[in-house]
């Protein structure tokens, strides 16, 4: 506590010395330390706010190619509310489940050999993945106002195929994230991927439903498979 006297100062100044001494390296692997949780939620936010980003402009372009740029704009403040959502799921939900899930493999499964480490990343595509997908789909949705039937057609109609698609990205990485990153990192390293797939699951989210656009859907499923 500072209390004004030369030592008091003195402290202060050692402190601030130490501040600037301080790399961003050393401060982020300090907040992994000291607060994991609330350190790789705000990371999985971040990573998750600049799919969308990228998500919404990915499909600008596409609506320019397609010269459609006047049938489907999107006001500001929906692209706004859209990106949020996606930020708030990553920062209150998955980022937090994440983190609590990589613990719990590596409580059941531990050590590092190959087998322990495919069966981490078997684990997490059979358990852990659909119930991601499924919550980003469903809670994204729920933020930007569907109702629970829109949400459960959602549901089944991209659920699946996502999924499957999802198990030909992540089951790859799973098994070098699982078995050569430390568990600290895990989160962290998942979330260099995240930017990418997010991207991918923030276009199929928001794509036309094949219920409601008919060939407007079919269109938009095959450019989202091709990107």
């Amino acid at each position: 506590q500072f209390d004004g006297s030369f030592d008091s100062l003195e402290a202060a100044a050692v402190v601030l010395k130490r501040m600037k001494k301080e790399n961003f390296n050393e401060w982020f692997n300090r907040m992994l330390r000291d607060y994991p949780i609330r350190t790789k939620s705000i990371v999985t936010g971040i990573a998750y706010g600049l799919a969308d980003i990228a998500a919404q402009l990915y499909e600008l372009f596409l609506q320019l190619v397609d010269g459609s740029e006047g049938e489907g704009k999107v006001l500001l403040q929906e692209s706004a509310k859209r990106c949020i959502g996606l930020v708030l799921v990553g920062i209150l939900w998955v980022g937090p489940c994440l983190s609590v899930w990589f613990n719990v493999l590596e409580k059941v499964f531990p050590g590092k050999s190959l087998g322990v480490t495919m069966k981490r990343a078997v684990a997490d595509q059979i358990f852990g993945a659909p119930f991601f997908i499924m919550s980003i789909f469903a809670l994204t949705s729920f933020w930007e106002g569907q109702s629970m039937q829109q949400v459960q057609e959602k549901l089944q109609e991209r659920l699946v195929s996502t999924f499957i698609v999802g198990v030909w990205v992540w089951f790859p990485f799973q098994v070098v994230n699982q078995g050569m990153v430390p568990l600290q990192y895990r989160v962290v390293a998942q979330n260099v991927v995240n930017f990418f797939w997010d991207a991918f699951l923030s276009i199929t989210n928001h794509a036309p439903s094949n219920r409601e656009g008919g060939e407007e859907g079919e269109a938009a499923a095959r450019r989202i498979v091709r990107a």
